[in-house]
């Protein structure tokens, strides 16, 4: 038996979720297993049997079944009409005697089974309705708690995959009068006893051993713009802001760390855009070398010190660039920007064309009051703008730093994040961007026939990828038939040719395209080969496969398919957790699927730790 060095275990694809994060139309579509018909097809006539037959376990369409019914029918009509001539025609009595028979037993036969079926559901014995319930039930009962509560029974999981954690933690979940002080204590207590350490064994009998577990949960930003469904009176677009999902699942850390007996547990969400969601600012068109000419002007020992300074500190914190789109952007209120170029135009010589594009900017910025708005670029330099792409350690260690109330309390209690303190959060709290495509997110929209001066989504994606772009942000975007889906082109939007005009323009871009392509656990064929072709070009491409690692086959598949055809160092370990509660029992089944997996003790120390490492830090 091997003993391996401690390292850290990923979770690169998971959630913070609740029923007050999603929204409930687009939960409903999930819910109901609603791969192909959107909301407002579900309206239409003869569609909603079709979901209901699909939760059934029928995977017939509704025109199949039609047909099927006539078919019988004509069947049925037949025999009738062949015992009725017996006597007239050329049968014998023995003959029709049979037929009757036979019809006699058939129907006969199909009652006994429908009762019978009946009965299995009535006592609750299995059957695949009844394994459905029961994995639905076993879903809202995590998503109907809190984030913290969430966090808490993920750790839980985890750890009863330690055998030396395992039997007090199933006293703990099977003994009714056994509290969680009580529970808290003893765990504590075999967790210093264990060396602050949890061992997974693997099926071959190697230990890994892990001192943290780091979970990214991915916060989706659910508001979406297209909702249009036809004889619905509120026919408003739902309003689920993501600033109240991020103080939720922050609320949800800071209950976590006070109430973890053990803290195994790093926490670094994702954080959910959809560029439409948002403004970009003011826009204005600008050749490249007239901004480049401009900025080198400020250097000038001619322009006042403290002029100098506070225009410099306006580009560099309420002004930038798209370098795709050829774009100036104004994202903040520059009150005195106007004044300030005037005094530097009157003393150096800069394009007046481009003084008067900044002077006009700077007014409409205060006319239109351009601090009340969430602007795409505030938003991004907020919560990533010292974001570096550093190791785990220094990320964690900073992380820490803004967490903490002080560095004197650290060892006592963490600072809680009150509900109206979202301005508390900054950078170091988030590790990276979720997008998610079936909401709305076009990953590279059509050039749109508006003025230059008018911000489009091909502008505001261009921001977004070239901000992550210079940062080495790592962005998650879901790439699975599968999901929540809102969009009329959600598909269209989700298939990762998408991302090759991206990728041909931010070829260093961190992406991980979530779930392999994989659609209710079978790949796309035509999805995977695009990843996988992505990722031979682009040396910054990954995937995880989250929700698919339910399957336990999933990995010979993975194995055959992806790890020996050369791609082992850019996929990802994910569970999708509570999400792929709908087709398995637990995180930790979850986990135990993976570690014994026919898969060699390195691979997995390269799925788990070594490349979600690299994929996020460095």
């Amino acid at each position: 038996m091997n003993e391996r060095e401690k390292k850290v275990f990923y979770d690169i694809h998971c959630h913070a979720l609740n029923l007050s994060h999603a929204g409930i139309l687009a939960f409903l579509n999930r819910f109901l297993k609603d791969r192909a018909v959107s909301l407002p097809d579900l309206m239409g006539k003869g569609k909603f049997l079709q979901v209901i037959c699909q939760l059934l376990g029928i995977n017939f369409s509704v025109k199949l079944m039609k047909i099927l019914l006539f078919v019988l029918s004509a069947v049925l009509s037949g025999i009738v009409l062949l015992a009725i001539s017996k006597y007239e025609y050329f049968l014998s009595v023995k003959i029709s005697d049979i037929i009757l028979v036979v019809a006699f037993s058939a129907v006969l036969a199909a009652l006994i089974f429908s009762l019978w079926m009946l009965r299995k559901i009535s006592s609750g014995e299995s059957d695949s309705l009844t394994e459905a319930i029961k994995k639905n039930i076993n879903l809202l009962s995590v998503i109907e708690n809190d984030t913290g509560s969430l966090f808490l029974s993920l750790e839980t999981d985890i750890l009863s995959a330690d055998e030396r954690y395992k039997e007090l933690i199933n006293k703990y979940c099977t003994e009714s009068t056994c509290r969680y002080a009580s529970f808290a204590k003893d765990l504590k207590e075999k967790w210093k006893e264990n060396g602050d350490e949890i061992q997974i064994r693997t099926k071959n009998g190697e230990i890994l051993k892990y001192t943290k577990v780091v979970i990214t949960p991915l916060i989706i930003d659910f508001g979406y713009k297209d909702f249009n469904i036809h004889g619905i009176h509120y026919n408003k677009p739902p309003r689920k802001p993501v600033v109240e999902q991020v103080v939720d699942v922050f609320n949800g850390i800071s209950d976590y760390r006070q109430r973890s007996p053990v803290k195994l547990l790093d926490i670094y969400p994702f954080l959910g855009i959809n560029t439409q969601n948002y403004d970009l600012g003011i826009v204005r068109a600008v050749p490249k070398e007239v901004k480049d000419k401009f900025r080198s002007s400020l250097k000038s020992r001619k322009i006042p010190q403290r002029t100098k300074e506070h225009v410099r500190d306006t580009l560099e914190k309420k002004v930038t660039y798209i370098e795709k789109t050829g774009k100036l952007v104004l994202y903040g209120e520059a009150a005195t920007m106007g004044n300030d170029l005037r005094t530097i135009s009157s003393l150096v010589q800069i394009d007046g064309g481009l003084i008067e594009i900044l002077h006009a900017m700077s007014d409409e910025s205060v006319k239109n009051n351009l601090d009340e708005k969430n602007t795409i670029p505030r938003m991004l330099e907020k919560y990533f703008g010292e974001y570096t792409n550093e190791k785990y350690e220094v990320f964690a260690k900073k992380n820490r730093e803004h967490y903490f109330s002080d560095e004197k309390d650290t060892k006592k209690r963490e600072k809680i994040i009150p509900v109206k303190g979202i301005d508390d959060l900054r950078s170091y709290f988030f590790a990276g961007i979720k997008l998610y495509p079936p909401l709305g997110f076009d990953p590279w929209p059509d050039y749109e026939d508006k003025p230059l001066d008018t911000a489009t989504e091909f502008d505001k994606v261009n921001y977004l990828y070239q901000f992550c772009s210079e940062r080495g942000i790592p962005i998650t975007v879901h790439c699975s038939a599968d999901g929540f889906k809102t969009a009329h082109h959600g598909i269209e939007y989700t298939n990762p040719e998408k991302w090759k005009n991206v990728l041909s323009v931010y070829d260093n871009l961190k992406i991980n395209f979530a779930h392999c392509g994989f659609d209710n656990n079978k790949p796309q064929k035509l999805w995977l080969d695009t990843i996988l072709e992505l990722m031979s070009e682009f040396k910054g491409v990954y995937a995880d496969f989250s929700y698919i690692g339910n399957n336990k086959d999933f990995y010979k598949f993975l194995k055959e398919r992806i790890i020996d055809k050369g791609y082992e160092d850019r996929m990802l370990f994910g569970s999708d957790f509570p999400i792929n509660l709908f087709s398995i029992d637990s995180y930790g089944d979850y986990v135990k699927n993976f570690f014994h997996a026919s898969l060699d003790v390195n691979q997995k120390q390269k799925l788990c730790s070594e490349n979600p490492g690299k994929f996020l830090w460095i």
